[in-house]
């Protein structure tokens, strides 16, 4: 029997598992052999996406970037010194796992960060891919051959892993993208679609409430909701259990995109709600 990792220590698990947060509740309600990947993997999606908080300043930004992808260079060495790295790489799985497939997720953030601009669509599902689909992949290697765990040997099974995947990450992606409109930050979108329906990019660049984004905004949010309702039936058979984080993640993330206000008690009820059926659905 593997021995279980070390704690992670604060202020990381904190950081990673907000209380009443989509991550705490996807990792309240995932398999046992899954909450450690999980714990491990939304730390460090924490720590990254603070780099791109407007509160950073971009030169620290930059140079934290900078620092990780060096660390993601020794994590995949086996030779990690971060608190997060450390712990991942002390997982059960972790012996197998790409970590080197996140420098991609860096590359993306890389480009928020230098606002590298999205000219399609086919640009937009690459970034979510990234930023979202490719640190829940590795969860799922790190926990190991056990339940939960995703090695296979089954092309089958892991197209429709990675099409559950991908769903996901879109849909969380523009979830995302609408809640930053909403709070009028700065919003990525493609320019060729912004173009086709008479947005001027430059002007949301400016102000992104006072662009008139609706005509736009709506068919995104229903495509979006569309993939969401997919990725629990997309989860194989033999996983549905193992991976059920993933049927909440979407879940809560459909929630998300119907929003219109301020988080209160009755929604954060809700979420927990379609957090408890989205899970007992996908137990055997």
């Amino acid at each position: 029997m593997s021995r279980p990792p070390p704690p992670l220590e604060e202020p990381y698990r904190g950081a990673a598992l907000s209380p009443g947060s989509a991550r705490y509740l996807a990792w309240l309600f995932a398999a046992a052999p899954m909450r450690d990947p999980l714990l491990g993997t939304f730390a460090l999606m924490s720590e990254w996406r603070a780099l791109a908080d407007p509160a950073t300043e971009p030169a620290v930004a930059h140079l934290k970037l900078g620092w990780w992808l060096e660390e993601i260079e020794r994590l995949a060495a086996a030779r990690p010194v971060h608190p997060i790295s450390r712990f991942l790489a002390a997982l059960p799985g972790a012996p197998a796992a790409d970590f080197a497939a996140l420098q991609g997720t860096l590359g993306a953030l890389h480009e928020e960060l230098t606002g590298t601009p999205l000219e399609t669509a086919a640009d937009f599902e690459r970034r979510a891919l990234a930023l979202r689909a490719v640190p829940l992949r590795l969860a799922g290697v790190l926990a190991g051959d056990g339940p939960g765990g995703i090695h296979t040997r089954d092309g089958a099974v892991d197209a429709a892993l990675d099409r559950a995947l991908a769903a996901l990450a879109y849909g969380s992606e523009v979830g995302a993208t609408l809640e930053a409109w909403r709070r009028g930050r700065r919003v990525r979108l493609p320019l060729a679609e912004l173009r086709a329906v008479g947005v001027a990019p430059e002007a949301l660049a400016q102000d992104p409430r006072a662009v008139r984004l609706q005509p736009y905004l709506a068919p995104l949010r229903a495509e979006a909701a569309r993939r969401l309702e997919r990725v629990a039936p997309a989860l194989p058979a033999t996983h549905r259990a193992g991976q059920r984080h993933l049927a909440v993640l979407a879940a809560l993330e459909r929630r998300r995109l119907y929003a219109d206000g301020p988080a209160s008690r009755w929604a954060a009820l809700g979420d927990l709600w379609s957090a408890w059926r989205a899970a007992r659905r996908s137990r055997p």
